[in-house]
């Protein structure tokens, strides 16, 4: 019986522990890298198997010198799969509302891939 109590004690602080930390979204998007086209801007950020490209949005602030680009995700990626190098969101330079030829600087730290084992 203390084993059972034991366990289930146990088995409730792991739970708790994998909700808080699972729910809680960073400032800015870590991305694995970005690619700059014609067209717009591909980035590469990480995945469960349950990210969406229109979960995204891109705040773009304009300066005289440089605009900024932030990439931030609106909601949680809760699935499990195992997807090492992430997925590919796209965004059009009409959808960030900035000109292709203008330099801008994207604000999003960048993720390094961990080690596979």
């Amino acid at each position: 019986m203390k084993k059972l109590i034991r366990r289930l004690i146990i088995m409730t602080i792991i739970i708790g522990a994998q909700i808080s930390s699972a729910q809680t979204l960073e400032p800015l998007e870590p991305i694995y890298g970005y690619m700059q086209t014609s067209r717009g801007i591909f980035f590469q950020v990480a995945s469960g198997g349950c990210t969406y490209p229109d979960e995204f949005f891109v705040q773009v602030k304009r300066n005289p010198d440089i605009d900024t680009v932030m990439l931030i995700r609106e909601h949680f990626d809760l699935c499990k799969a195992y997807i090492p190098y992430g997925v590919t969101i796209f965004k059009s330079y009409d959808d960030l509302g900035i000109q292709d030829a203008k330099p801008f600087k994207i604000l999003n730290p960048i993720r390094t891939l961990g080690r596979i084992k």
